[in-house]
Parts: structure tokens; C-alpha cells; sequence
């Protein structure tokens, strides 16, 4: 059992360190402007009973178009 945390202690450790390493390189590709960028926002969007859900829009138009075509379809026919 003194092993697994042993095991544990040392994932962390290693992961600390490669996020320092990406952070390091990062901030060398991009001159130091990464630090500069503004915290993300995570409030910015309506509670989600108001959003539409997703995909929603998208079967709307494709119902538009498939009545678009049918009706050209018919007017083929005619």
C-alpha cells in the first residue's frame, strides 16, 4: 500500500512538471504574449433553459431545405 501513494506522489509530480514544461513553451512560441491574454470568460452565456439547444437550428434549416426541394420536385412533375 506505501508503494501506491508512493506511485500516486510521483504522478503528480510528474504531471506538475510537464505543465511547467508547456507552460514554459508556450509562453517561448508565443513571446510572452500567452501571459498577457485575458482570463477566459465562463459566465458570458444565458442560463441554459433559455440557449437553444443544440443542433436545433441546423434540423430547422434542413427541414426548410427538404420542403424547398420537395416542392420543386412537385413542379417538375407538373
Amino acid at each position: 500500500m506505501g508503494d501506491t501513494v508512493f506511485a500516486l506522489d510521483d504522478q503528480e509530480e510528474l504531471e506538475d512538471e510537464a505543465e511547467a514544461e508547456v507552460d514554459k513553451v508556450l509562453w517561448e512560441l508565443t513571446a510572452g504574449k500567452l501571459g498577457e491574454a485575458p482570463a477566459a470568460v465562463v459566465d458570458s452565456l444565458p442560463p441554459s433553459a433559455e440557449r437553444e439547444p443544440a443542433g436545433a437550428s441546423a434540423v430547422d434549416d434542413k427541414e426548410e431545405d427538404e420542403e424547398e426541394l420537395m416542392g420543386r420536385l412537385e413542379a417538375l412533375r407538373s
